[in-house]
């Protein structure tokens, strides 16, 4: 059943992909029952949910079996639009068709550039290949002799891939139809309708081709768009049709165009985060004109750690579906993962947990979700994650045991949109971190959050608290993150990255002591369990 706003241009484009797939959905407009997210959302079990766009799509494609309109590693649509510039173009941009033309123009612009670029895509070379051994196939045909006169020939997998003919940009993932294509065709559709044919084709000339490609496609397919389009186009005349597996492979016509670097394909925004943590903080120490000593000077010492009592730790027996070891992790990882468990889940059981609901945010296979919903068997637990493989373990665990009070959202975590009470988060990656504590503080929910990866926050504003930003500057707060992370290498790097974690931690608890909060850092026991040992515990003064 898919659940969607009335008469959203979400409703339209899901519907028509389904329809090229083959398949076809329930639809609700209203809310009949708890769908956890923001609309759309497809359910697709009891207490499972898939949301998002982008994420719905992949499941319509993957369900049906159209596994091939994935891409390339089946990729397509798969990284978050935070990060990937394609999944953004196809969730936030082009989705706007009904309510604002000038978003859309923007979207198809940034298509055509997309389009008009080279294509970025592994083991290219093979099909460059294949196109050059087509090439002399057509060649030799149309010789008399059935052989090249007077050419001496260079064995393909010779010829430099430098020296390889440049491919049409056919599709938005290079030379093959994908669910990209198919959610885009709708609103480039409706654009070409509002501006008239000529200008569109003026406008994106190679956004006309890429449409009419798919329409020859979609027409093969037997889909009826609203309004009739011929896929004869005179600009595809010499061009092959597409394969079965909608594949076009022709050279490219037109001259490259240098992409913009916003538009790179999965554009995963590299912060200022290195490996080597030591050399980062003396190039951060540099640009700041300040040695990270006279930094953490700057600011009180933090409170001393509190700590789980090893009994009540002890106590806590995640065996069953909860035993980390059925995660699919290995002995010693598993062991350790064990010991982070019993530490956070021992201080949720001290928490009110009866008739609440729980939200495991970036749940990965479930480890913490599925530990809280054997402790707390009368509150409802909610696992929030991305990663379609994550979940699937998770979905595993949850169907062998039979588990009743846990339900699946695969959304990101922005998209939660419910009232919950306690929010859980083990080692979210750096600024996820933070999104989870937002998202606890806009619900005002308990919550219990171990973060990791302290120097990956440069889209965040830093520091966090009003105290901290009377003491130190944006570029000195980022370089106590960076500090945070130094991999444990002597015994001397490893304290000072411990103090940095601290006093990073310190800044989130006085943030949300700021907003109404009773907050303490906590340390995990044993140290050994992981290098980022910290968890976070804060619930509202009230």
């Amino acid at each position: 059943m898919l659940f969607v706003e009335k008469d959203s241009a979400e409703k339209e484009i899901l519907r028509f992909v389904a329809k090229f797939c083959g398949a076809e959905y329930e639809i609700c407009e209203n809310e009949e029952e708890t769908i956890w997210c923001e609309k759309p959302v497809m359910k697709v079990g009891k207490n499972d949910f898939v949301a998002s766009l982008p994420s719905i799509l992949r499941y319509i494609a993957k369900s049906n079996g159209f596994k091939n309109l994935l891409g390339c590693k089946g990729a397509c649509l798969k990284t978050p639009a935070e990060f990937s510039s394609r999944t953004r173009l196809i969730q936030e941009s082009l989705t706007q068709y009904k309510t604002d033309l000038s978003k859309v123009l923007l979207g198809v612009s940034d298509l055509e550039q997309i389009l008009s670029g080279p294509i970025v895509q592994h083991n290219i070379d093979k099909y460059q290949r294949q196109l050059l051994k087509h090439e002399r196939e057509l060649e030799r045909k149309r010789d008399w002799n059935g052989e090249l006169k007077g050419k001496q020939e260079i064995p393909l997998k010779k010829i430099p891939t430098k020296d390889l003919p440049e491919l049409e940009h056919a599709f938005l993932e290079g030379i093959q139809l994908s669910i990209s294509d198919l959610a885009a065709f709708l609103p480039v559709e409706k654009v070409k309708e509002k501006i008239g044919e000529r200008d569109f084709n003026e406008k994106f000339p190679t956004v006309r081709k890429w449409f009419y490609r798919c329409t020859r496609i979609i027409q093969s397919k037997t889909i009826n768009t609203d309004n009739s389009i011929s896929g004869y186009d005179p600009v595809l005349l010499n061009e092959p049709i597409a394969t079965q597996d909608f594949v076009v492979i022709a050279r490219r016509q037109t001259p490259l165009k240098k992409i913009s670097p916003a538009l790179e394909k999965d554009d995963i925004k590299s912060d200022i985060h290195s490996k080597s943590s030591k050399s980062m903080i003396q190039k951060l120490e540099l640009s700041a004109k300040v040695d990270l000593e006279t930094v953490r000077n700057k600011l009180p010492s933090p409170d001393p750690y509190s700590h789980v009592a090893i009994p009540d730790r002890d106590k806590i027996i995640l065996d069953g579906f909860a035993d980390p070891a059925k995660g699919g992790l290995g002995k010693a990882r598993t062991e350790r993962k064990l010991l982070q468990l019993q530490n956070m889940v021992a201080r949720l059981k001290k928490m009110d947990t009866k008739g609440k609901i729980i939200v495991d945010f970036c749940a990965g296979g479930g480890h913490l979700g599925l530990a809280a919903a054997k402790v707390c068997p009368e509150a409802t637990i909610v696992l929030v994650e991305t990663k379609e493989e994550s979940l699937n373990r998770a979905r595993s665990r949850i169907q062998e045991w039979k588990v009743t009070n846990v339900a699946i959202c695969q959304s990101n975590l922005t998209q939660l949109n419910c009232k919950f009470d306690i929010g859980l988060a083990v080692h979210a990656c750096g600024s996820a971190t933070d999104q989870v504590i937002q998202m606890c503080l806009k619900w005002r929910a308990a919550f219990i959050v171990s973060p990791c990866c302290y120097g990956r926050v440069s889209d965040l504003v830093l520091p966090r608290s009003k105290e901290y930003q009377k003491r130190i500057s944006s570029q000195e707060s980022l370089l106590l993150a960076h500090a945070a992370d130094i991999t444990p290498v002597d015994e001397s790097l490893t304290k000072t990255g411990k103090e940095c974690m601290n006093l990073t931690d310190t800044d989130r608890k006085l943030m949300c002591e700021e907003k109404g909060y009773v907050a303490t850092v906590y340390e995990m026991i044993p140290l050994s369990c992981s290098p980022k040992n910290n968890f976070i515990v804060a619930e509202p003064a009230n």
